[in-house]
């Protein structure tokens, strides 16, 4: 494996017993690179981030020697404990020379770190929980459905916080649903289509990979909402 390479999955398969989930996947994630993971709901996306996190074991992934406890996962639905104030959160999960940057962080997330976090919103949920996944400081940032539930502002402020965290070399996996969220801010794209196909585009290819989307998932269906809707 190249030293280049962070992370590398050599014709992954992964079952829930008798279910397979993906089948012969191949992925290369590279130092120092935002890589963006498509596909439809129930196609694996999240099975996928649960083992390159090591929730799932697996002999076909590897990690770059330096790399294997340099991750941070945010999961699609982060888990807070409901009678905990947003400061505890963070204080608990990172370091503790890390406790003095919380309140510089904040100016930017501008949460009510004071507050029980079952009183927080879905997004600013999902804000405390990347924030958490910030001061952890790892290498490596596994990002699953980051920006739902985030208002228009806070996914502008993404893009760019992306732009950052790159910028400092840590490598970023991200999925998402919005096509546009991924083009703006990844240097490859996996599009997994099915348990056993899947291709990963560069940016170069982005329009490719649009017209692919499109043709899997918008126009099948024209036909049948042509019908429906009496067009």
């Amino acid at each position: 494996m190249q030293s280049s390479t962070v992370i590398e999955l050599k014709s992954f398969s992964f079952s829930y017993g008798n279910k397979p989930v993906h089948k012969d996947l191949n992925l290369l994630i590279e130092h120092g690179t935002v890589h963006g993971i498509l596909g439809a709901n129930g196609v694996g996306k999240s099975t996928l981030f649960n083992c390159l996190f090591h929730n799932y074991l697996h002999d076909a992934m590897h990690v770059a020697k330096g790399y294997e406890k340099e991750l941070a996962y945010l999961q699609a639905e982060p888990y807070h404990y409901p009678y905990m104030t947003g400061m505890e959160y963070l204080k608990i999960i990172c370091a503790k020379e890390k406790h003095a940057d919380i309140k510089d962080w904040n100016s930017i997330f501008q949460l009510p770190l004071g507050e029980y976090v079952h009183n927080y919103s879905t997004g600013m949920k999902k804000k405390i929980s990347l924030l958490g996944n910030i001061l952890l400081d790892k290498k490596i940032i596994l990002l699953d459905e980051p920006t739902n539930g985030l208002d228009l502002e806070t996914n502008e402020f993404f893009k760019v916080l992306i732009a950052k965290l790159k910028q400092t070399g840590k490598t970023i996996i991200i999925s998402s649903h919005v096509l546009e969220v991924l083009f703006s801010i990844c240097d490859t794209i996996t599009l997994i289509s099915s348990i056993d196909k899947s291709a990963t585009y560069t940016v170069e290819n982005f329009g490719e990979l649009k017209t692919t989307v499109q043709s899997n998932y918008g126009t099948d269906k024209q036909e049948m909402l042509d019908k429906l809707l009496q067009v």
